[in-house]
């Protein structure tokens, strides 16, 4: 830009409105014209500035402690102006929401204005920016007027209520009270992860769900323009708790384990190993047995186990634990040769409801999945691909409501890895893996109160519309060390008999031929379990059935050797 176009869109900017051409040419010999693609900070809270940027074009967002305070999207809106005056760090982060144009000009600069001139340069620079921050007080005040007012409305409304609800509204302030005290002693109270955990529970159900409650019952009470605004509270309340609930399931998974019984049948030592490091500090109490003698004479005189996990190998010990422990879940625990796996399942299939499958050398998945079972199993929340990640993983999560979607579902999955820097193989993988499961939930797991398949027979390239009530779900996430993606359908019709004679069928070599375009589950099912590193199926009876596929990001953690495996859970 010439001297003469920067001269041109400072003078148009409010900002300096009341200054003269002098300044504003000396001002604009300075400046130098940036760019900032959105997303990437323009400053940072804390960070030494000394630099006073202006906004030509675009749209930020400014944020103190990470909370957004403002958007800024006039043309002349000064930024990092406090921090300027002041000599001091940035105040807040300000961050462009989309791409920008801003002029900077450094410090430095305009001091040596000031010295050349400092009556004029320096009073209508100041001036300039006590006008900019003037408006700003402004503003704060009106909009801590409107909030006492708004404080005065609810006040009042309270205090019309019933006596009930003034003793909820006491009751509430005695909380709050004790929370703003807890939050005080946060760093002393939160030392360790279990105090963390149950307190966060108690904000979530004594201060966040009461608060929400007696939020819910004014907002009907009140005039249509108050009601907004308590809208708006119920909807960062309800928000809130809706962060909270992971915590309190991962804790009440935790607190399930707690003195539980857990029965080991493994001869392996190594194993027993990783079954104790899996389990060590969960509070779960686990027998271990390496011969069928020794789990008999648990049984005997140990009284009623929660869970047992039986190996192959041990698995004559099932009809006794049956028998004399009849509460106790089962796991079978197959090794991932399956098609070596299959008589013995298949002898032992009426007595158990759980399998999981692992690879004797795969250390890391093997105590990952032994601790999930277990806290799956006894607190008896099957479902979520969550479970088998990193705690707080993003999901992304879409409705399937037709088999049209397929395409369109897959490839938004592929786009969101790809974005994330995943490599091809692996999400080429996951969306073989996907087109199945999706087929399957679509296709083959409908079916009618009599339990007769609605769209089985159709070809698969005929398009289904399913009803509200048949539609499913497509979820998929990465942590960063695995790649998930899951389909659930509203049927909860996959027994295990059926998953014995898929595999059974596939492993065998004797694929039945079905007619070309329909049915082929069984074949589908085989690609599913081939395809990724582990495949879960969560079976609640008649309300639904959940597969999760699993990929491991790095080839490196890849046992040499390692068969796909597979987990079933069947309640």
């Amino acid at each position: 830009m010439t001297a003469e176009s920067y001269f041109s869109l400072i003078r148009s900017f409010d900002l300096f409105k009341n200054c003269s051409d002098e300044f504003v040419r000396s001002f604009a010999s300075a400046v130098a014209m940036r760019q900032a693609p959105a997303g990437t900070a323009i400053l940072t809270q804390g960070q030494n500035n000394t630099e006073l940027f202006i906004l030509c074009s675009g749209k930020v967002v400014v944020l103190v402690d990470e909370e957004p305070v403002a958007v800024l999207e006039k043309p002349g809106d000064p930024i990092g102006e406090i921090s300027v005056l002041l000599a001091r760090g940035a105040t807040a982060t300000v961050v462009p929401q989309t791409d920008v144009q801003y002029l900077s000009i450094d410090v430095k600069d305009l001091e040596v204005f000031i010295a050349r001139a400092p009556g004029d340069f320096g009073y209508q620079l100041f001036r300039a920016f006590t006008n900019v921050l003037s408006e700003k007080i402004v503003r704060t005040n009106d909009k801590a007027r409107r909030f006492e007012l708004a404080n005065r409305t609810l006040d009042l409304k309270v205090k019309e209520r019933t006596a009930d609800l003034q003793k909820k509204t006491d009751e509430l302030e005695t909380r709050n009270g004790e929370l703003i005290a807890s939050h005080r002693k946060l760093e002393e109270l939160y030392s360790t992860k279990e105090v963390t955990f149950k307190k966060l529970i108690d904000l979530q159900s004594h201060y966040l769900e009461p608060l929400l409650e007696t939020v819910k019952e004014l907002e009907v009470q009140v005039a249509p323009a108050e009601a907004v605004k308590i809208g708006r509270a119920k909807s960062q309340i309800q928000g809130s708790i809706d962060m909270l609930r992971p915590v309190s399931a991962l804790y009440s998974t935790e607190q399930a384990m707690r003195s539980r019984r857990v029965l080991l049948v493994e001869k392996d030592r190594k194993q027993q190993v990783l079954a104790k490091m899996a389990l060590g500090g969960t509070g779960v109490r686990l027998d271990v047995a390496s011969t069928i003698e020794e789990g008999a004479e648990l049984l005997k005189g140990g009284g009623q186990f929660d869970l047992a996990f039986v190996s192959s190998e041990l698995a004559e010990l099932i009809p006794q634990i049956k028998s004399i422990s009849p509460g106790t879940k089962l796991v079978f625990m197959a090794s991932s040769n399956v098609p070596a796996e299959l008589p013995v399942l298949k002898q032992h299939a009426k007595d158990i409801s759980n399998i999981v499958s692992r690879h004797p050398e795969d250390r890391t998945f093997t105590v990952k999945n032994v601790a999930t079972t277990v806290g799956k199993l006894v607190s008896q929340d099957f479902f979520g691909l969550e479970k088998y990640m990193i705690w707080g993983v993003e999901v992304q999560s879409k409705v399937v409501t037709s088999s049209a979607q397929r395409p369109e579902l897959i490839e938004g999955m592929q786009d969101y890895f790809k974005n994330l820097g995943m490599r091809s193989v692996i999400f080429d993988r996951a969306a073989a893996v996907a087109e199945e499961i999706l087929m399957n939930a679509i296709y083959d797991a409908p079916v009618d109160k009599s339990g007769k398949p609605l769209y089985n027979q159709l070809d698969r390239k005929q398009v289904v519309n399913l009803q509200k009530n048949e539609y499913g779900e497509f979820r998929y996430a990465c942590d960063g060390m695995l790649a998930a993606i899951s389909v659930a359908d509203p049927f909860g019709a996959f027994p295990m008999q059926t998953l014995i004679k898929y595999l059974e069928r596939n492993y065998s070599g004797s694929v039945e031929t079905h007619e070309e375009g329909k049915g082929g589950a069984g074949r589908g099912l085989h690609q599913i379990i081939e395809s990724s590193d582990l495949v879960v199926f969560n079976v609640r009876r008649n309300i639904r059935t959940e597969v999760i596929a699993l990929f491991n990001l790095d080839p490196k953690a890849v046992v040499e050797g390692a068969k796909p495996s597979f987990h079933f859970f069947l309640e």
